[in-house]
């Protein structure tokens, strides 16, 4: 869906999740599949107003096959019914008036029951002197409310049998089926406002917008005062930031029928985006008031009260939320973010795993991709908790498992950046991680909307979704010291105006270190922005500058050093490093719920310099072709490298039913001009000047299958071509070129034969790169949740400086 996220679930529903509500006349109660109803309460006022929201209008008036005397009898409630105001087509129904035929029993019962009234719906139904497809339409649209089972006689033939059979098909989970029965329905007949409202519904239900829109413009032209396609038009609306637009629609639908609590959800939800939070708050009271026993109303009002900061009215609505629907995963999700909030890390965990188990319980109202979008959100917030709780590694793991779950979901690459974040080494020493976060980092940043939070290293925490939060600018920054002197500091200033995102971030580091010449400096400056352009395209623009200053920071065995080691820690080693400044640029389009296409362009800049009065430079000694010994000499060394790179790198994502596709393809390029300075002591210096190329080719493909419930495997290939500089970095250093090329197969496997074990295996090949150019990258990092690529394998001072 286009930006912001709007997750609005169930908004015309048959039920209350896996728990269906029925209405009777004097009657309120939860139904589990299965069993019988239980009486709760008598509000009669309230019955006609649920039951007009469970029961929609489903028969045709042209497929009755009125005589001309009763449609001109009936051509008042006709006209409205066929506007799509149920309500008024029963007001306007002559009240004395007996029906005359089996065409007019069934209209009434039609009228009858899309008002709730099923005891009299059955009781017309009952009248009719000879058997009807249309009559039994009616009962299979009961059939599917009270989620009873429903033996079709014969193949829907009409529009109207076509449009019951939608709605009994999604009682029973099958949403794709439901979708079909409701385009035929749609051919059948396409001067039907209601069926049209029913398709758009259910292209919701998949997240396909503009698809919707379309159904929903044939439904409106057709049946201008169908509340509920209005209130559908404003989610729409409000899914592509048009806001203004959309709360005029839930106004409109309002205006309508004031019953309709869909449409007091809407404005509310719009108001508080506008900021007016107050009276967005009391529209959702109106909306759980309308409709006292739907889970999800009470879990939106709660979200409201902690927008409010008053936590206590939000714990009370989300019990009662779970109480009143236990198989509702929405209220342990926004419970588990309330816990997080208030640091009751133990009790956030639990409520998000228990809103994971319960994610498919939406499957009556979202498509697979969408449920496996829902269990990555999930995931993903559930990865952050555990890294609030210091459990790094189940961090990792959780959020590399909700990339698998919903490859395209950005809070899922976001969350993973993150974990990886908390991973890394401050000093840069031990880079093992750069290139998995700086990776995932980046895809997070394409494909999140406008206003998602995630430009921002330092304000990440992620909502479920963008209904709170509305055109607003904020600063935030915190500051750590340490007891040996070091200290950190950060602060971000960011902002959301329309369709216009933007953050600015600094970052401090100084520390002083443990032993002689071990303190490190950073600085870092980055301003990130993003423009959604239209509702399936967004740019994105990000300049960073970075600056390190520092002495011999590398990790040893023996910190204080030996005569015999020539790894000993440095007492004269300078180094800087600047970055003046990194630019990126990215585009990317969503051609439909899943399928993506991402670019991303780079510029890369880095100055090293290094310096050492009494660098050990090592020299080899040949026996033939063997390197038979190494010597070390003291020299007094002085290099400067600079860097200048570019990235080029498309992306093309395909999340279908049950296969994630990723493919792509990179090119880099880019020079160094390196100046080495090394003076033996008493003698001459020695000078060389180099300029080294480097050039990337790389191609790759992976496929994600989830075969079944419990085996995902995974398949890709890369192909890599590497040409760089043999050795810039260690003097003497060489302008000599060398290149590498490599077929990388890929294969994982995640078997889950448990709900709390999960195996994995994966085998991978990679080919890795120079300097931090193979950071900057889109293809996927990991593989079963386990990481493939690195910047380097282990730390400089074990390994040395080498590609």
């Amino acid at each position: 869906m286009a930006a912001p996220h709007w997750r609005c679930y169930g908004l015309v529903s048959l039920g209350n999740e896996r728990g269906q509500l029925e209405l009777k006349t004097g009657e309120l109660g939860v139904v589990e599949p299965g069993k019988a109803p239980g009486k709760t309460a008598v509000i009669d006022a309230i019955n006609i107003i649920q039951w007009c929201l469970y029961y929609p209008g489903v028969v045709d008036a042209d497929d009755l096959g009125l005589s001309p005397d009763v449609q001109q009898a009936l051509s008042q409630s006709l006209a409205a019914y066929r506007s799509g105001d149920l309500l008024q087509a029963l007001a306007q129904y002559p009240e004395d008036r007996q029906p005359q035929s089996d065409p007019e029993r069934i209209y009434r019962a039609a009228v009858l029951l899309a008002v709730g009234q099923v005891t009299q719906t059955e009781a017309q139904l009952k009248e009719l002197q000879s058997p009807s497809a249309l009559a039994d339409a009616l009962r299979e649209v009961i059939a599917a409310v009270k989620f009873q089972p429903w033996n079709r006689v014969a193949p829907p033939a009409s529009a109207t049998e076509w449009l019951a059979e939608s709605y009994y098909l999604q009682s029973r989970s099958r949403l794709e089926a439901a979708f079909q029965a409701a385009k035929t329905a749609t051919e059948k007949s396409p001067n039907f406002g209601f069926v049209w409202a029913r398709a758009a519904e259910l292209e919701f239900s998949f997240g396909r917008t503009p698809e919707a829109l379309a159904a929903l413009d044939n439904a409106l032209r057709l049946s201008p005062r169908n509340a509920e396609a209005v209130s559908l038009r404003g989610f729409l609306l409000a899914a592509q930031n048009r806001t203004r637009a959309a709360l005029q629609q839930f106004d409109d639908a309002i205006a309508i029928d004031p019953a309709l609590a869909n449409a007091w959800l809407g404005r509310g939800l719009c108001r508080i985006r506008e900021g007016r939070a107050g009276a967005g708050r009391q529209d959702l009271q109106v909306a759980a008031a309308l409709e006292p026993n739907r889970s999800l109303l009470r879990s939106y009002l709660a979200k409201a009260f902690d927008h409010a900061g008053d936590d206590r009215l939000a714990r009370k609505d989300l019990e009662l939320a779970k109480r009143l629907d236990p198989n509702d995963p929405t209220p342990w999700l926004y419970s588990a973010l309330l816990n997080q909030q208030d640091n009751q890390i133990n009790d956030a965990a639990r409520d998000l795993e228990k809103s994971k188990e319960l994610n498919d319980n939406r499957s009556v109202f979202r498509s697979k991709l969408l449920l496996d979008e829902d269990r990555a959100v999930r995931s993903a917030n559930l990865a952050a908790i555990y890294r609030d709780a210091g459990m790094t590694d189940v961090s990792v793991r959780e959020a590399g498992r909700a990339v698998n779950d919903d490859y395209a979901n950005y809070s899922a690459h976001l969350f993973l950046a993150n974990s990886y974040d908390a991973l890394r080494d401050p000093k840069l020493v031990n880079l093992r991680y750069e290139t998995p976060w700086m990776d995932e980092l980046l895809v997070a940043n394409l494909l999140a909307p406008v206003g998602a939070s995630t430009l921002s290293r330092h304000v990440s925490q992620q909502e479920y979704a963008r209904l709170f939060e509305g055109d607003h600018l904020g600063a935030g920054s915190q500051s750590q010291y340490w007891s040996r002197g070091a200290w950190s500091a950060t602060a971000s200033q960011y902002g959301t105006l329309g369709n216009f995102g933007y953050s600015l971030d600094y970052d401090y580091l100084v520390d002083p270190g443990q032993r002689p010449n071990n303190d490190f400096e950073s600085l870092g400056l980055t301003a990130r922005f993003k423009e959604q352009v239209t509702p399936s395209d967004m740019v994105y623009l990000e300049a960073q500058y970075n600056h390190y200053d520092f002495g011999d920071v590398a990790q040893y065995y023996n910190q204080y050093g030996a005569l015999t080691n020539f790894l000993a820690p440095s007492l004269t080693l300078r180094v800087t490093e600047s970055q003046e400044p990194n630019i990126y640029a990215g585009f990317h389009h969503e051609w439909d719920p899943g399928i993506h296409t991402l670019f991303l362009a780079a510029r890369l800049n880095d100055t090293f310099t290094l310096s050492d009065a009494s660098a050990q430079i090592l020299f080899p000694r040949y026996t033939g072709n063997t390197v038979s010994a190494i010597r070390s000499e003291a020299f007094a060394e002085n290099l400067r490298r600079e860097l200048e790179a570019y990235s080029f790198e498309a992306q093309q994502l395909w999340n279908l039913s049950s296969h994630s596709i990723v493919a792509g393809a990179r090119f880099q390029i880019g020079s160094a001009d390196t100046t080495a300075d090394e003076t033996r002591l008493l003698g001459a210096p020695f000078v060389q000047n180099v300029r080294g190329d480097l050039q990337r080719i790389s191609v790759y493909g992976y496929d994600q299958w989830q075969i079944i419930d419990s085996l995902r495997l995974t398949a890709g290939v890369s192909y890599d071509r590497l040409d760089y500089p043999r050795n810039l970095d260690i003097a003497p250093i060489t302008d000599a070129q060398t290149s590498r090329d490599s077929v990388a197969p890929k294969a994982g496997a995640i078997w889950t034969p448990l709900k709390d074990t999960h195996l994995r295996a994966y085998y991978t090949r990679s080919l890795g790169g120079v300097y931090f150019d193979n950071s900057v990258r889109l293809e996927p990092t990991q593989l079963a949740g386990f990481n493939q690529v690195y910047r380097s394998l282990m730390p400089e001072s074990v390994v040395g400086l080498a590609p």
